[in-house]
């Protein structure tokens, strides 16, 4: 998992050696049991080494996660965000995708506390 989400991060840094990385990790966030994805999620938040980067992990692995699997993730997002910057951070790019309109409004929560900050 490691490798394939720096590849990622490479992919989204414009480094297009790793193209087909960054379609694998959709695939991954698209079809791989919920579980898998939080851990790749948080290990993306992990190697990130930018602003640039948390904008790329809001937009694919949260959004794909919390957009299929809010009701059930959302509360590990909060306690994770409480508890990280980085993690924190990556919330406030996040945009609606598929949530549910519970999901997020706890979202929107979230990043006006992060803005608060």
């Amino acid at each position: 998992m490691r490798c394939l989400v720096q590849e990622y991060l490479e992919s989204c840094r414009g480094d297009y050696r790793f193209k087909d990385a960054s379609a694998a990790i959709i695939a991954m966030t698209i079809m791989s049991p919920p579980e898998e994805q939080w851990r790749m999620l948080l290990e993306a938040v992990r190697q990130a080494r930018d602003e640039q980067d948390l904008r790329h992990i809001a937009v694919v692995p949260i959004e794909g996660l919390l957009g299929r699997h809010g009701p059930e993730y959302i509360d590990r997002v909060e306690t994770r965000a409480a508890a990280d910057p980085r993690f924190a951070r990556v919330i406030l790019d996040v945009q609606r995708y598929m949530m549910t309109d519970e999901v997020w409004a706890r979202v929107q929560v979230l990043q006006a506390q992060v803005r608060g900050f």
